[in-house]
């Protein structure tokens, strides 16, 4: 296991995302993913899978286009999240 450093969880968090795009979208559609958010922003899962804004824009999104959006994208994820918990 490679040491836990930034640049270690950059490297899993793409292998994790590589091809992601069909769990992502059954995921989404099941309201797994809507209650890691509704968890994170102290909501109810009801009130962001229940979104017609959600809803359209899960039914607008293909398993492709989201691969599309976080491929080569691993150092974006990597600063922003140290940025992120570096704020909090």
């Amino acid at each position: 296991m490679p040491a836990p450093t930034p640049q270690a969880a950059q490297d899993k968090w793409e292998r994790k995302t590589s091809g992601a795009g069909d769990k992502w979208k059954a995921n989404t559609q099941d309201g797994d993913y809507a209650g890691g958010v509704a968890d994170f922003w102290g909501m109810s899962p009801g009130e962001v899978g229940a979104s017609s804004a959600w809803s359209e824009g899960v039914d607008a999104t293909s398993a492709g286009d989201f691969d599309s959006a976080v491929q080569g994208k691993g150092d974006k994820w990597r600063r922003n999240t140290e940025r992120g918990l570096r704020q909090g």
